[in-house]
């Protein structure tokens, strides 16, 4: 984050964002273990959606940052940078889980052979690579707009940021609610499948929406089935 705050030149900016990213996978990698090791199967829904709620309370918490300190960049990265300090720093206890013997520890793809969990990988792939494309559309509609047309007069950051908070608040509302709903059905692959085809349809909105009112509802709708689908395929991929 020091790096991308204060990276003078594209290559700059690149090579911290490649270091960010491999550096938030290492991470994610030991932490989505803890579900399969530690949940049973009735709860993983629960739990999953819980867990992929951090996402969207962490992009709130970023938009937040944005507008209120809005007029001083480092200032930005200096509060989140503090934050994620702060959570690191956390001690994690989990229970101990008895380690099954392997003759051979080495990379495999030997999961691909599971029919559902190419189904959950190619799905999840093809999701949050819609929500990349969502964000950038977004910023990119916003830029488009003359002040005039954004709401009372906001900036683009300040208007960006608001559509992100409805988003994400959308959401973890439609994950909190997917995730134990699933566990109750005992399936996953219906709410996987409504969940994408919801993202379809808020992010066919945005596309074609000519006022605000169009927008917002857009976001609605991509926020709650991304909820929805985050939830579910994480607890189909934790089984």
């Amino acid at each position: 984050l020091a790096a991308i705050g204060g990276s003078t030149s594209p290559v700059q900016l690149i090579l911290a964002l490649v270091v960010f990213q491999l550096a938030i996978n290492a991470v994610y990698a030991p932490l989505t273990a803890l579900v399969p090791d530690i949940v049973p199967d009735r709860q993983k829904g629960t739990i999953s959606a819980l867990a992929t709620a951090a996402l969207p309370v962490a992009n709130i918490f970023t938009a937040l940052v944005v507008v209120g300190l809005s007029g001083s960049l480092s200032a930005q990265f200096m509060v989140v940078i503090l934050v994620a300090t702060l959570l690191i720093g956390l001690m994690l206890r989990e229970p101990m889980v008895p380690a099954e013997p392997v003759n051979e520890r080495r990379f495999s793809l030997a999961a691909f052979r599971d029919s559902r969990f190419r189904v959950t990988f190619l799905s999840r792939l093809l999701a949050e690579s819609g929500v990349a494309l969502h964000t950038l559309f977004l910023l990119f509609l916003l830029q488009g707009q003359a002040m005039q047309a954004r709401p009372i007069g906001w900036s683009v950051l300040e208007t960006f940021s608001a559509l992100l908070v409805i988003s994400t608040g959308a959401a973890t509302l439609g994950g909190l609610v997917a995730g134990p709903l699933s566990d109750r059905v005992g399936r996953r692959s219906p709410f996987v499948i409504v969940g994408a085809l919801g993202m379809a349809i808020g992010l066919a909105l945005l596309a074609l929406g000519s006022t605000w009112t169009l927008i917002v509802i857009g976001q609605l709708v991509f926020g709650v089935f991304h909820g929805v689908h985050s939830a579910t395929v994480a607890a189909m991929n934790a089984e």
